[in-house]
C-alpha cells in the first residue's frame, strides 16, 4: 500500500507541476499578447517581380503600412516609432491601405493624431493611400481635408502614373469594398494598356474579382490584422468579413499577386499574439 501511495503522490505531483507550467505559459503568453507584441514592429522584406515592369524600377523599394486605427488603442507615440523605422529603411515611396480611424473610438483624438503624423510622413516620402471601412461617414469628412493638407495622394477610385527613367508604374486605388461596393471594374477599364498596375484595395478578399479583371499585376491590402491572435495549429481566432480567404502574406490569385499586410494597430482588444505589427518592404526585382 505504501508503494502504491508513493506512486499516487508522485502522479499528483507531476500533475500539479504540469498544471503549474501550463498556467505559467498561459500567463506569459497573455503578457506577451498584451504588453509586448502590439509594440514590436516586424519589417517583412518581400522581393517581387512584376510583369512588364521597366528596368528603371528594378531595385526600387516600396513600403506598405496599414490599419493604424488612431482613436482606439493606437497612439501617436507608436506611430512615431513607425516613422523612425521607415526613415531607417529609406523606401522610395510609401503606400497606406486604410483604416486610419477606429469605429467606436475617439474621432477627435484620431484626427488630431493623423494631423500630426501624416504631414511628417509625407515630408520624407511620396505617400499614396486609400481609405478603409472605418474611414467613411459624415463625421469622417475631416479626414479628406487632412490628407489634402498633408500632401498625401489619396487614390479614391482613381489612379496616378509614376514615371522613372521613361518607365511607368501605375498606382490605382479603390478604397473599401465594405464601405462602398463598386468602382474596381471602372478603375481597371480606365487604365492605359501595356503598363504595370498596382491596386490598393483595403479588403484582401476582393482579390478574386480584381484578378478576374486581368488588369492588375499586384493588389496590396490590409483589413484582416492577420487575425491579431494566432494560436499554434489553429491559426487566427477571429477574422473580419472580406478578410478571411487571404488573411496575411503573399498569394498568387490567378495571374495577379496579392499581399495582405498585418497592420499596425488593433481593434476590439489591444492584443496581438504570434502576429506582430508589420511594415512590408517590397523590392522590385
Amino acid at each position: 500500500m505504501r508503494a502504491m501511495d508513493r506512486k499516487i503522490s508522485r502522479r499528483k505531483a507531476l500533475q500539479l507541476l504540469a498544471g503549474g507550467l501550463a498556467g505559467t505559459v498561459c500567463a506569459a503568453s497573455g503578457l506577451d499578447a498584451a504588453l509586448l507584441e502590439p509594440y514590436q514592429i516586424e519589417v517583412v522584406r518581400q522581393p517581387l517581380s512584376l510583369p512588364e515592369l521597366g528596368s528603371a524600377w528594378r531595385g526600387k523599394r516600396v513600403a506598405q503600412i496599414s490599419d493604424l486605427h488612431f482613436g482606439g488603442f493606437y497612439t501617436l507615440e507608436q506611430a512615431q516609432v513607425v516613422l523612425k523605422r521607415l526613415n531607417e529603411l529609406k523606401p522610395d515611396l510609401v503606400v497606406m491601405t486604410g483604416d486610419y480611424l477606429t469605429r467606436g473610438g475617439s474621432i477627435q483624438r484620431a484626427l488630431q493624431d493623423l494631423q500630426e503624423f501624416l504631414p511628417e510622413l509625407a515630408k520624407w516620402f511620396p505617400v499614396y493611400a486609400v481609405r478603409g471601412n472605418h474611414d467613411y461617414g459624415a463625421e469622417r469628412q475631416k479626414l479628406l481635408d487632412i490628407f489634402q493638407q498633408s500632401r498625401v495622394h489619396l487614390l479614391d477610385n482613381r489612379w496616378e502614373s509614376l514615371s522613372l527613367g521613361g518607365d511607368d508604374l501605375i498606382l490605382a486605388g479603390s478604397g473599401s469594398l465594405l464601405a462602398q461596393w463598386g468602382g474596381v471594374r471602372e478603375l481597371a477599364e480606365s487604365l492605359p494598356p501595356g503598363k504595370p498596375a498596382v491596386l490598393l484595395l483595403h479588403e484582401p478578399d476582393g482579390a478574386d474579382y480584381s484578378a478576374f479583371l486581368g488588369r492588375f499585376s499586384l493588389q496590396l491590402s490590409g483589413h484582416s490584422h492577420g487575425g491579431q491572435v494566432r494560436l499554434p495549429l489553429l491559426g487566427a481566432m477571429l477574422l473580419p468579413e472580406m478578410g478571411r480567404r487571404y488573411p496575411l502574406g503573399l498569394y498568387r490569385v490567378g495571374k495577379m499577386f496579392l499581399y495582405t499586410n498585418r497592420g499596425l494597430g488593433t481593434t476590439t482588444l489591444p492584443l496581438r499574439f504570434q502576429c506582430m505589427p508589420e511594415i512590408t518592404l517590397f523590392e522590385w526585382i
